[in-house]
């Protein structure tokens, strides 16, 4: 359940975490116009978030429900769709932390930037200059406690990689990722090997117009 988009979209709110709006429908129920309201409701654009794809494949915007039903038209009726808020990256930045996750306690292992090509993830920007202040950290220590009330803990320490955008003091985290993530393991290296300049780990090869 910790690591579910759906799961995580249902209970998140009653936890006190600060999320985008989110709805899930089925297929069906999209294409039948019963998600019209909440396209309606944000025409700065929507998240569609499926399950099943790795790498952010199953995570695309939309801005219509004609555009949702294109980009899944090879899915079944009964599939469950998460709709979720597009938010405006002119102003909010998105970002990644690895949690180490334990009975005692609750750490940051290390802090990403998320970067874009074509609207796409394409890799992570690791610096030392990147840093938490204690506002964002606050929300992610909930986010922590939230995944270990779930039963994400371990004795020796499990990882949980949390995705959220920044606005200043603000916080709005997107998704849960109960497990290695991709960034945890260059992040390390980096660490560990006492490197100090910038790096870009996991560069995804895009078209030249869309760089």
């Amino acid at each position: 359940n910790v690591n579910s988009k759906l799961h995580f979209a249902d209970h998140a709110p009653a936890a006190g975490l600060p999320v985008p709006r989110a709805e899930v429908y089925s297929k069906k129920a999209i294409r039948e116009r019963e998600a019209d309201p909440f396209f309606s409701g944000l025409p700065g654009g929507v998240m569609v978030k499926l399950l099943g794809l790795a790498g952010s494949r199953n995570v695309f915007a939309v801005d219509s429900v004609a555009d949702c039903l294109d980009r899944i038209v090879e899915y079944d009726d009964d599939v469950k769709i998460l709709l979720q808020e597009k938010l405006d990256t002119s102003q909010w930045q998105e970002m990644t932390v690895d949690l180490t996750i334990t009975p005692q306690e609750i750490s940051i292992s290390n802090v990403r930037q998320i970067l874009f090509a074509g609207g796409k993830w394409v890799g992570n920007y690791i610096s030392p200059e990147l840093e938490v202040p204690d506002s964002h950290k606050a929300v992610l220590m909930q986010v922590g406690a939230y995944a270990r009330q779930q039963g994400h803990v371990a004795e020796e320490g499990i990882n949980c990689g949390i995705d959220y955008f920044v606005s200043g003091d603000e916080v709005i985290v997107t998704e849960i990722n109960a497990r290695w993530t991709g960034g945890l393991f260059p992040a390390e290296f980096l660490r560990r090997l006492a490197i100090t300049q910038p790096a870009v780990a996991f560069f995804d090869m895009v078209p030249g117009a869309q760089s």
